[in-house]
């Protein structure tokens, strides 16, 4: 079977002697942050629904809500992924996680579970699939902070 290949280059016009540049990391992080800024509405009371996404579009999301997370507090999300969970003495941690579309990358978003929610009645088993919705929000632990879902509901 034959293969085309195509290759572009970019040049200053005969005569300038310059040569084009590639847009800086900040040019870079700003066009994505605006892309993200302008996501369609999701559904059904939710801000951002990132179940209905692809897998590299919803850990793309995923990644700017983490690296810029005040412009997202106070958002309904919408997260589908693994479940995970860990015990602790009196509190447990729960998590759905994401992969990326080649399942090499993996991240999560911490949720806390509405009131009334029982583990493990309630829940999935460890690595199955759940999606929840709830409220991106900051807590706050001495000086750590901690971005999570709140009030979140599993579908």
């Amino acid at each position: 079977m034959p293969v085309c290949l195509s290759l572009f280059g970019c040049r200053a016009p005969s005569g300038q002697g310059q040569t084009a540049s590639a847009p800086s990391s900040d040019e870079t992080a700003s066009a994505v942050q605006s892309s993200f800024a302008e996501l369609p509405p999701a559904s059904g009371g939710v801000d951002i629904d990132l179940s209905k996404m692809g897998a590299t579009m919803a850990f793309s999301v995923l990644y700017d809500i983490k690296q810029y997370p005040d412009k997202y507090l106070g958002k309904r999300v919408r997260v589908s992924g693994t479940f995970a969970v860990a015990e602790g003495e009196g509190i447990n941690y729960y998590a759905c996680r994401i992969s990326d579309a080649n399942a090499c990358c993996v991240q999560g978003i911490e949720f806390v579970p509405a009131s009334g929610v029982s583990f493990p009645e309630d829940f999935p088993a460890r690595g199955e699939q759940i999606t929840v919705v709830g409220t991106f929000d900051l807590h706050e632990d001495g000086d750590n902070k901690f971005y999570e879902l709140t009030d979140t509901v599993v579908e």
